[in-house]
């Protein structure tokens, strides 16, 4: 078999077929504008969710990472994609000169800006703005950068968003994204039972953007971190929790929510359902220059 390994037009090609033969691609039902405002609605929930101890320990580990590989060294400056609420800028800015975040949702913005002034910090500059809509010629923002970042960016799907990134450093670029299934495995039962098909592998693989980085010449420092994720919840939350997940692919009607219910009842134990999942994380840091 051959794997075209220094062909980057066939890995994009192999990558785009893979994101449109997949069954959570096809079916999704949300546009951009409607996938903000959701987030707008999650952002408390997310800020907690990512800035408990355990989350601050796996951020710890990759900057130190980025220390050893000389990415990350006092003085630089840096762009943080799909910022969030901050969790890797603030850390970010300790070492850096200046960090520059890009993030869509206001709400997380609201949060953002709360934690750089209750941390009296002086050195970051945010752009409430999808990543999609930065024209990084007339915004300024071609080869500025010593360290591009993009952690677990959903919107870093392609070769030409790739690229875009890599245009903006002139240094170091650092991706992470899901390898494997990620949370998807908890859902792939009922995805089963509503639309009568496998859930599919996950198309965003951090495998697709390192095979075209490599056909491209570059030769990412490729690493990967896993943990347990388990989580305990009463009926009626695990509901809530599974329809959030399939609003991106369909509307909440009575007849699926009534599907969802019995689901869940019937794999309850105790009033509960409990998820066990293993979470694996690829990272990829490359040079640009």
């Amino acid at each position: 078999m051959q794997l075209f390994p220094n062909n980057p037009d066939r890995w994009e090609r192999i990558w785009q077929r893979t994101l449109e033969k997949s069954p959570i691609k096809k079916r999704m039902f949300r546009s951009d504008d409607e996938q903000i405002k959701k987030w707008d609605m999650m952002a408390e929930w997310f800020f907690a969710k990512t800035r408990g101890k355990e989350a601050e320990k796996r951020r710890g580990k990759i900057i130190e990472k980025l220390k050893q590989e000389g990415a990350l060294i006092p003085g630089i400056k840096v762009l943080d994609v799909g910022a969030g609420p901050g969790n890797w800028s603030i850390q970010l800015a300790q070492i850096a000169d200046h960090v520059t975040a890009i993030e869509p949702s206001s709400e997380m913005v609201n949060i953002f800006n709360k934690r750089i002034s209750s941390k009296s910090v002086k050195n970051i500059n945010i752009f409430q703005r999808r990543w999609e809509e930065i024209d990084i010629e007339k915004d300024g923002l071609k080869g500025q950068y010593d360290l591009v970042i993009a952690s677990m960016t959903p919107g870093v799907n392609n070769r030409e968003v790739l690229e875009k990134l890599m245009n903006a450093s002139c240094g170091y670029c650092y991706m992470s994204i899901f390898s494997g299934q990620g949370r998807l495995q908890v859902y792939k039962e009922l995805w089963q039972l509503i639309f009568k098909e496998s859930i599919g592998e996950n198309p965003n693989d951090i495998i697709y953007p390192f095979n075209l980085l490599y056909a491209m010449g570059y030769r990412p420092v490729l690493w990967f971190s896993t943990w347990g994720h388990t989580r305990e919840m009463k009926i009626a939350e695990a509901v809530e929790d599974i329809m959030a997940f399939l609003w991106q692919y369909m509307d909440d009607t009575p007849e699926i929510r009534a599907v969802v219910e019995q689901y869940v009842d019937e794999n309850a134990v105790s009033g509960k359902i409990k998820r066990e999942n293993e979470i694996c994380q690829g990272h990829m840091l490359w040079k640009i220059v």
